[in-house]
């Protein structure tokens, strides 16, 4: 029987190895995340990292917080081309692929033809045209479509081996046919006699054992030399049952199971499993559960289990406060469910008459505050812009008096109206320093510090006052507010000669210009061997002659051959030309001779064989030929005399 799993959330169905068993936050970082009040439930805090896009082109990683759904398209820039390649502009990275709207042109598979259509993405299609084409052996010619350019004749190719007696029974190919698949090194199928043979030969089977191991047990097999698989295993070995219970002689290649019945429990932990010949994994419940559901209505209806039954499958409906609007729930979550939202208008009537400007939908509980402007006229001249205050709902604190539990107690909230809020019209105010001019409240207006800084010129030239905005005169309005920059202290901060890192030398800022550097630096040669100490002041006139050390370059050159010249910059690719001896074999390795390197690899210097070379090869064939005689002589002998004590043995002799 197969048991299911149905999440209450989604009603999805899950098999038994696919049922979750860890809750973790939506980034999968972090397992069973605490709950803290300033983040959103079942996160973690940190930093999302999945990836944007599972393409190759976009591997930005998600910098929001770790957040439910699916990740914002990737918000990075990138230079892209077109489809094409010939147009590049900069776009979002979540866009990078885009189309310039003109010709393709790409070439086509068949080498002959150009794309026609507008750029596009992926590969191009079909060529259209046609054309004369030979087939892979290039036996016939026809005319085919361009896109297709590999066709078969199905024709066999019949070309005959290098062996002369066979001949290639491939389907139309290109290519060479390969040698001959019947001569080469052959064994016979025990694999105890192997030899070369040549076609016409065919290698038959031997006189020894088998000896093959058997694919299910460590025995060998003992029958004769044989082609095709091994026959089963026949040796007597004393078995157990799957239940370990019983043994019994039986042949190796056979399964025993006895007829002895199951005591265990089945996994539903309520009834016994009762098969026979049991290994301990005891087959799942067959039985029907009946139990009682946790929604209170409904019995469970999958087969027997074990722990607590699944949710309830069936459905329930909850409706908003007026019942026009509804929504489906698992059954037993109506209580646990928000009611859905109903965009029908509420048909509640407010106190204050402003029916007009406060209509709003349908809602569970109070209706929202007025929204209508007050526009009573303040002593200033303004109006007030607050919203309508003559119903408002406030709380009010109270002594608390003993009270048994079947006194009512007092309400904590009560209706009332309100006076206007102080004027909150804006008057135009300017800071201290006169950096900015802004509106104010008209109930409190009054100028103060913009929290910029003051940014007048100080005495050095250089810089600019860093305190914060305040007056430039004495003002007897505000005699605790500072009226006068505060010195500069801070060190130079010119900008430095080109390659120079240090400070200057003179203490605090200062006009003009600064002093020239007078530090040492330590500077590598071209070559990185030797390193020369120079003022930092210099560094920016070097010559190439001076960052020499005039010793000989340890660089290679293109050939292997170390460089001749004496410490330089750049590469030594081209710088000269190598003069030294190199040896130069001739085709067949027996001749030598020196030359120089660049003539050795401009191919200006070639040995041919001669006369000598040919001896040579004769001679070493000869050799050759000797040894095969001998080893078959070899052979010859002892598959003669092992053929004599096999006569022998058969004969009966002891």
């Amino acid at each position: 029987m197969k048991i299911e799993w149905c999440c209450p959330k989604c009603r999805h169905s899950y098999g038994k190895d696919e049922i979750p068993r860890k809750y973790r936050c939506f980034c999968y970082k972090t397992d069973d995340p605490a709950y803290h009040p300033w983040l959103i439930p079942h996160t973690c805090g940190e930093v999302c990292g999945k990836r944007l896009s599972l393409g190759e082109n976009c591997k930005h990683k998600c910098l929001l917080l770790c957040h439910p759904g699916p990740c914002p398209p990737c918000p990075q820039t990138v230079n892209r081309v077109c489809y094409c390649g010939k147009e590049n502009k900069r776009v979002r990275c979540s866009a990078a692929c885009w189309s310039c709207r003109q010709k393709c042109r790409k070439i086509l598979p068949c080498k002959s033809h150009n794309c026609e259509i507008e750029c596009h993405d992926g590969d191009c299609p079909p060529c259209n045209y046609t054309s004369l084409q030979l087939c892979q052996c290039g036996a016939e010619k026809t005319k085919r479509p361009c896109n297709d350019l590999i066709w078969q004749c199905q024709k066999l190719c019949y070309k005959p081996f290098s062996c002369g007696y066979h001949k290639c029974e491939k389907l139309c190919h290109s290519g060479s046919c390969g040698s001959c698949p019947h001569s080469g090194i052959r064994s016979c199928p025990c694999g105890s006699n192997e030899r070369f043979i040549q076609c016409p030969d065919v290698i038959e089977t031997c006189v020894s054992t088998c000896g093959k191991k058997h694919e299910d047990c460590e025995h060998n097999c003992p029958a004769k030399c044989h082609k095709g698989p091994c026959p089963p295993c026949l040796v007597l070995i004393e078995k157990k049952c799957q239940c370990s219970t019983h043994t019994r002689p039986l042949p190796c290649s056979k399964e025993f199971r006895c007829e002895t019945k199951c005591r265990g429990t089945r996994p539903c932990g309520k009834h016994g499993c009762g098969r026979k010949c049991c290994n301990g994994n005891c087959p799942p419940c067959e039985k029907i559960c009946h139990k009682p559901l946790q929604c209170g209505r409904h019995k469970c209806t999958t087969v027997c289990h074990h722990g607590p039954c699944y949710p309830c499958p069936l459905e329930s409906k909850v409706t908003c406060r007026c019942k026009e609007t509804f929504i489906t729930v698992p059954c037993g979550r109506e209580k646990h469910t928000k009611p859905p939202k109903c965009n029908l208008p509420c048909k509640i009537k407010y106190k204050c008459g402003h029916a007009e400007e406060n209509k709003h939908t349908c809602h569970f509980g109070d209706c929202p505050a007025c929204k209508a402007i007050c526009n009573k006229t303040y002593e200033c001249g303004h109006d007030c812009v607050a919203t309508c205050h003559q119903n408002v709902l406030v709380v009010f604190k109270q002594v608390e008096k003993p009270a048994t539990p079947w006194e009512i107690q007092p309400s904590k909230t009560k209706i009332v109206k309100l006076d206007c809020p102080p004027c909150v019209t804006p008057i135009l105010v300017t800071c201290f320093g006169e950096h900015e001019t802004d509106y104010q409240p008209c109930h409190t207006a009054t100028r103060r510090p913009c929290g910029r800084e003051c940014g007048r010129p100080l005495a050095c030239g250089n810089h600019q006052c860093e305190l914060l905005c305040h007056l430039h005169e004495n003002s007897p309005d505000y005699p605790s507010v500072p009226y006068t920059c505060k010195p500069c202290n801070r060190e130079c901060l010119k900008v430095r000669p080109e390659k120079c890192l240090h400070k200057c030398a003179r203490r605090g800022c200062h006009p003009g210009s600064c002093p020239p550097c007078e530090i040492l630096e330590r500077i590598s040669c071209h070559c990185k061997v030797t390193e020369m100490y120079i003022r930092c002041r210099e560094i920016a006139t070097l010559t190439e002659e001076m960052l020499s050390c005039k010793q000989q370059c340890p660089k290679n050159l293109d050939c292997g051959h170390r460089c001749k010249k004496l410490c330089h910059s750049g590469s030594c690719k081209d710088s000269q030309i190598c003069l030294k001896k190199t040896k130069v074999n001739c085709p067949c390795g027996y001749l030598k001779k020196e030359a120089s390197c660049k003539a050795v690899r401009n191919s200006e210097i070639q040995i041919k064989c001669d006369e000598s070379c040919e001896a040579k090869k004769a001679a070493v064939k000869l050799e050759r030929e000797k040894e095969e005689k001998r080893l078959k002589e070899l052979e010859l002998e002892k598959n003669r005399r092992e053929l004599e004590e096999y006569e022998w043995k058969l004969s009966g002799k002891k």
